[in-house]
């Protein structure tokens, strides 16, 4: 309804506003147009998102993880500021291409995004998100969430470029969240047993089910992922 979409275009301009980093697609308007349709004016992206790309080289595993180890700094820029995406997945990971032709990575799309530093009065518990990349408290405690949602959702992706499988599935997404929520995944050493068993032990540990049990926030998995992708 109105309400919501007025939300969702609230959050995204001030998400951008705060973080301020260049890896955050930029909000340079909002508001409502004469006819009443709520608008965001953004910058204009040229490129693809992850999601397309890892379609379109499927199988080349490297690039896409330098891309996921990217996105981390505008992430732990948003943690650093007490925001929580709370939508990550490879469709809002865009892969932009500069006149010069040389590409940079952009995190989108905060309309979901939660400022852990506020108490918000419209919150209504509902969980939010894409199922698959959905942290079990997001799903049973969304009002609740903080960093390590995030990465749990970083987690499922860096499971999903190095297997080649999702961690959680089901045969519809209802059975993914009580997939996700209630039962063990597959290790990922058991999917790819050449993998470094260092970086299988820091996936497993972004899908650990208690919140507490990851790495606190984007900042601390990209200290502990970035030597271990350089070692491969």
């Amino acid at each position: 309804n109105g309400n919501e979409a007025a939300c969702v275009r609230h959050m995204e301009v001030r998400a951008a506003a705060h973080i301020g980093h260049d890896g955050i697609v930029k909000v340079y308007d909002a508001g409502r147009s004469r006819d009443g349709l709520l608008y965001l004016a953004m910058e204009l992206l040229r490129g693809e998102t992850l999601e397309e790309r890892m379609t379109r080289q499927f199988g080349d595993r490297l690039p896409v993880l330098d891309w996921l180890l990217r996105v981390l700094e505008p992430l732990a820029a948003a943690h650093e500021q007490g925001i929580v995406h709370r939508d990550l997945k490879p469709a809002n990971v865009f892969i932009a291409r500069g006149p010069d032709g040389n590409e940079r990575v952009k995190l989108l799309d905060f309309g979901l995004a939660r400022d852990t530093r506020e108490k918000s009065g419209t919150e209504t518990g509902i969980a939010l998100g894409t199922p698959y990349y959905m942290s079990p408290e997001q799903a049973t405690r969304p009002k609740h969430v903080g960093p390590p949602s995030d990465v749990w959702s970083m987690g499922v992706m860096l499971y999903e470029v190095l297997s080649g499988h999702m961690p959680f599935e089901g045969e519809t997404l209802h059975a993914v969240v009580i997939h996700s929520t209630t039962s063990p995944h597959v290790p990922l050493q058991e999917h790819q047993p050449r993998l470094d068993p260092a970086l299988c032990a820091l996936v497993e540990c972004c899908l650990c089910k208690e919140p507490s049990q990851r790495p606190a926030d984007a900042t601390e998995l990209l200290a502990r992922l970035g030597p271990l992708l350089a070692d491969t």
